[in-house]
Order: structure tokens, then C-alpha cells, then sequence
């Protein structure tokens, strides 16, 4: 199932129409060119499908990118990309201080399987 941000954001980048803060986040829009990029994949045939397999996921849309030949110097890279690099390892480093309780360590690994997962 295809997710609402999904499709709004894709109905945006047909009607070329501004994308809302949420999708430039998720979709590492952080220039111009990122939504140039984006835009020249759909108009070229990509799917709704597809842009939501890639929803959060930098390589995932250069890839989708790429399948579309658009030619661009753009890298995407979300901030989703960030958390699934980084929330294990800061995990770690504070329960190396011992200074989460057993709820807040509970919670931040329950939080990285989450954004590992996407």
C-alpha cells in the first residue's frame, strides 16, 4: 500500500507544484535539482509504487533516478539515511555512560528497528 505522502508528493511533482516540508524531508528534496531529478523520473514513467519503495532511502532514489536515464550530478541522501547509520551507535554510546533507564533503552532500540526497517 502506498502511502499518502506518497502520493501527494507525487501528484505535486507532476503538477509541478511545490513539495510540503514533510516530502523534502523523507525524499531528501534539498535542492532545486533533487526535485528537478525527481520530477524528470515520473514525467519519464516512473511509478507511485516505485517513489514509495524509495520514500526515505538516498541510494533507493538515485537508483529509481538512474532506471529513468535522467542525467543529473544530484546525491540523494535523507535524514531517514542519517538515523539508520547513526541510532545504533548512539544507542550504544549511551548505554556505555549508563545514563538511559531501562524504559528510554527499550524505546531507542524499539525507534532503530523502526527506522531500520524503512
Amino acid at each position: 500500500m502506498v502511502r499518502q505522502l506518497t502520493k501527494d508528493c507525487y501528484a505535486l511533482l507532476i503538477a509541478d507544484k511545490p513539495l510540503r516540508p514533510a516530502m523534502i524531508v523523507d525524499f531528501g528534496v534539498d535542492t532545486p535539482e533533487h526535485y528537478q531529478a525527481l520530477q524528470d523520473a515520473i514525467l519519464a514513467g516512473a511509478t507511485v509504487e516505485e517513489l514509495d519503495a524509495a520514500l526515505g532511502k538516498g541510494k533507493s532514489q538515485n537508483a529509481l533516478v538512474a532506471k529513468y536515464g535522467v542525467e543529473t550530478n544530484v546525491v540523494f541522501k535523507t535524514d531517514w539515511d542519517w538515523m539508520r547509520e547513526n541510532v545504533q551507535e548512539q544507542i550504544k554510546e549511551l548505554e556505555g555512560k549508563q545514563i538511559l533507564s531501562e524504559e528510554e533503552r527499550v524505546l531507542l532500540n524499539e525507534l532503530y528497528e523502526e527506522v531500520k526497517s524503512l
